[in-house]
């Protein structure tokens, strides 16, 4: 059965010196703001993230700033605006900016210098009856 996250009221300081898990994930959720949370992890990141579920269905946790970047009242704000998008109908995962990975530069990881495509890839075998 999963473990109830804890109910407190997010700060600036308990952002800052929220317990470290030993392995896995810690979620601390407001107690004022139903949904919105910080998310703690093994290696010490933390995030600001909302709950919210689509109008399909789909349970969704969005991390939406790290907690260093965004003080937790700019956090309430953000996740209130958050909620209140999910409440017309909107997915905010669906509607946030999207920024690509930076590319490899040639002759990164196997990939020939002089910008050849490489060996191709593998194709499944063909169907038989």
């Amino acid at each position: 059965m999963p473990r109830k996250p804890n109910r407190m009221k997010l700060t600036d300081a308990f952002a800052k010196k929220a317990p470290v898990p030993e392995k896995g994930t810690a979620k601390f959720m407001d107690q004022d703001i139903p949904r919105f949370g910080l998310y703690v992890t093994a290696a010490g990141s933390r995030a600001w993230f909302v709950r919210y579920a689509t109008i399909e269905g789909h349970r969704r946790l969005y991390a939406f700033a790290k907690a260093k970047e965004l003080s937790a009242w700019k956090a309430r704000r953000r996740a209130l605006e958050l909620l209140e998008q999910v409440g017309l109908g909107k997915d905010p995962i669906a509607t946030a900016p999207f920024t690509p990975m930076p590319r490899r530069p040639a002759g990164a990881e196997g990939r020939p210098a002089d910008g050849a495509a490489g060996p191709r890839p593998l194709r499944p075998p063909p169907f038989r009856r």
